[in-house]
């Protein structure tokens, strides 16, 4: 700096280096540092134990920085003398915390950061679940259908869904209460049926596990009648055996009912199956047999037909034998004329050898004839009896009259 002074006789100039205001050994205030916290952030939520990382972002304007250190609830958690200002905040327990930092200058200076807020949850606890449909030991028959359903809680009230799973392969999910699905079309088999439970907080309990089996659709018995034939036939009072084969694809025969014209004459449950229809009258019928097994499946065989006869009267021929049986006759011989017909010009109906019966003491020969006498149709016969021998024959006369 320069000063100048006028007089009349000279001029005088001086000059300063510097020039200083106020007292010279008074330095400038020290600046504070400035701090933020980076991490966690702000309303974060945690499991316990919870680990976070604790990071602040802090500087000084004098390029004076000291340490940085952090907080939670007012507890010192540790100092960080460099930069980055960062730790690890391990083993937390649940809870509400208030996270701080605190940045030292040098000099002394300090500054508190705003504080954020996070919260440490207790540990997560599963969900709880067990099954309640269907039940161990369950059967059903191909193609089964099952309602597959489950209890399922989670303490925390925060329950996601519900898988149901048969032999590992997922059947459905449920995402609410109560928890059931369909399980339709299920083939034959065995089954080993689960429930997983889910929560949202990502924990999951498997139920305990149930057995169902399915089989395949029943196959019915099948039945024949072997006896008696078809047609045969009996006389009054009639007796037949019947009997049937039948048999189970599944090894579960019940029973074998045995019908008359579609009326129950008797039941067989085991092998052999076969009754005795006895007592039976003239006339003609239809037997079949009807075989059911364990399953309630049933068959019927096909039907057959068998007839009674009544009872055949027996029928005799009796006449004098000749007087020559003893020495001359080989034979006799019976001729049936049609009715009205002259017997010593028509030709017999019927003609039928009745061999050389023995007389009996009245001297009378008896011989059987209902066969032939009973395929007569009704009306009045003319009969002649014919002695045959070496000399000839001789036919008897005047002829007797059978009347069918």
């Amino acid at each position: 700096m320069a000063v100048t002074s006028h007089n009349a006789t000279a001029t005088t100039t001086a000059v300063f280096d510097h020039f200083v205001v106020g007292n010279s050994s008074t330095t400038p205030s020290n600046q504070p540092p400035a701090v933020t916290l980076t991490a966690p952030a702000s309303g974060y939520s945690y499991s316990a134990p919870a680990t976070m990382t604790v990071s602040a972002s802090a500087s000084d304007p004098e390029s004076r920085m000291g340490r940085v250190e952090f907080y939670a609830n007012g507890t010192l958690l540790g100092s960080v003398a460099t930069s980055p200002y960062s730790m690890s905040w391990s083993n937390v327990a649940a809870g509400n915390y208030s996270v701080s930092a605190i940045a030292y200058d040098l000099d002394g200076g300090q500054t508190t950061s705003a504080p954020v807020s996070v919260t440490v949850n207790a540990p997560n606890q599963p969900p709880t679940v067990a099954l309640t449909s269907p039940a161990n030991g369950s059967t059903a028959t191909a193609p089964a259908t099952f309602t597959v359903a489950a209890n399922a809680s989670d303490p925390e009230g925060r329950m996601s869904r519900v898988d149901f799973y048969a032999n590992g392969a997922l059947i459905a999910s449920d995402s609410s209460s109560p928890y059931s699905v369909g399980w339709t079309n299920v083939a034959a088999g065995t089954y080993t049926v689960t429930a997983v439970a889910f929560d949202q907080n990502g924990g999951q309990t498997t139920s305990a596990p149930v057995s169902v089996t399915v089989s395949a659709p029943n196959q019915p018995p099948t039945v024949a009648l072997t006896s008696p034939s078809n047609g045969a036939s009996a006389v009054a009072p009639g007796s037949f055996t019947i009997t049937a084969a039948a048999s189970d694809p599944e090894g579960r025969m019940g029973r074998v009912d045995f019908f008359v014209n579609g009326g129950l004459i008797g039941s067989v449950a085991a092998a052999p199956y076969t009754l005795v229809w006895s007592g039976v009258a003239a006339g003609t019928y239809t037997l079949s047999a009807t075989a059911y097994d364990q399953n309630g499946g049933q068959a019927f065989s096909a039907p057959i037909g068998v007839t009674v006869i009544a009872a055949v009267v027996p029928e005799y021929v009796q006449f004098t034998p000749s007087t020559d049986h003893a020495t001359n006759v080989s034979s006799y011989r019976m001729n049936i004329y049609a009715p009205g017909a002259d017997t010593t010009t028509a030709t017999p109906i019927v003609t039928t050898d009745l061999g050389k019966p023995t007389p009996d003491a009245s001297n009378l020969i008896t011989v059987e004839e209902t066969t032939v006498l009973h395929a007569l149709s009704a009306g009045t016969y003319p009969v002649t009896v014919t002695a045959i021998g070496s000399g000839g024959t001789a036919q008897s006369q005047p002829p007797f009259s059978y009347v069918r």
